[in-house]
């Protein structure tokens, strides 16, 4: 892993930012804006950036299980904030005309699709304006074997792709976008005959170098019959985190590591058995397993630690 600067200040990324926030439809409490503070004590993060606007919707309703988090971080000191969703809180329509429903805290965000059109994707938020564009195609079930490339190597002409009906079809183009993401990018140039791999032992080569990933650490809290969370009850990215301990907010000088973590509750609904802590010691399976499940679900709340590499 290199480490050195980003190539481009948030001062210059900030007004994509800002942009994308409002074609999302993003919910957020704002720390300050053009210098102003106006997020104190309305749930905005003290150590966030300074903003060209506010969010485009105010944040989400916090679940039971966000102010319980809320008010222990509180009680020892550190400085709780909404964390900010792209999931409308109410009613939206985005600059390209494209409307988004109000979420209602069904709980299946956690992988599934929203049928309010409440959570920001390419298909609620940007595809319906794209449909608009005379000289817009979408091709469903187009599988891009390569990148094809000029004699010389140095640009590309355009993509070989197999259709839904599985015959190879050349695309000509004068810009290719690779959007496949991180691993699908990479398996693409070695068989597009882009770039040289990244070879760990000499430290030659471009692509798969600085491969970075995600640490994601979970605990789950389980409280007595007293206190009710209602986890079928979620939102997305709705919930309360500190950034107390994330970035250059601490010191690392004893730990021996950069970077850091945010740390939140976000109650965006359990999936079916990966989403239903026990106690420790239950089987896992059969009938002590279903009575277990059935003592803690709904007096739970799962903590999510996000770390860097």
């Amino acid at each position: 892993m290199t480490i050195q600067d980003f190539g481009v200040s948030y001062d210059e990324l900030e007004p994509f930012f800002d942009k994308a926030e409002k074609v999302f439809g993003t919910s957020g409490s704002a720390w300050s804006i053009k210098g102003q503070v106006v997020g104190k004590d309305k749930g905005g993060n003290p150590f966030a950036p300074d903003r060209s606007d506010n969010f485009p919707l105010p944040a989400q309703k916090r679940t039971y299980s966000a102010q319980l988090f809320a008010q222990a971080a509180e009680s020892v000191g550190y400085h709780p904030y909404d964390l900010p969703s792209a999931k409308t809180s109410g009613p939206y329509t985005n600059p390209y005309g494209a409307q988004m429903g109000p979420c209602n805290f069904c709980g299946f965000c956690s992988g599934y699709a929203c049928y309010m059109y409440s959570k920001a994707s390419p298909n609620v938020n940007i595809l319906p304006a794209l449909r608009q564009e005379p000289k817009f195609e979408l091709r469903n079930n187009a599988y891009v074997l390569r990148v094809n490339l000029s004699d010389d190597k140095k640009r590309a002409t355009g993509v070989t792709y197999v259709d839904g009906q599985g015959r190879e079809q050349v695309q000509p183009a004068d810009l290719v976008i690779l959007s496949a993401f991180q691993f699908h990018n990479v398996h693409l140039m070695p068989l597009s005959g882009i770039g040289k791999p990244y070879n760990p032992i000499t430290n030659e080569g471009n692509f798969g170098r600085n491969f970075p990933y995600q640490n994601l650490s979970t605990l789950k809290a389980l409280f007595d019959k007293n206190t009710t969370t209602n986890p079928f009850i979620g939102a997305g990215g709705a919930g309360v985190g500190i950034d107390d301990f994330n970035a250059d907010k601490f010191d690392h000088g004893p730990h021996g590591f950069v970077g850091g973590s945010p740390f939140w509750v976000n109650q965006a609904g359990p999936k079916p058995i990966s989403g239903l802590p026990v106690p420790a010691g239950t089987p896992n399976w059969g009938s002590q397993w279903k009575a277990a499940v059935a003592d803690t679900y709904t007096h739970h709340l799962s903590m999510d630690a996000h770390g860097a590499h």
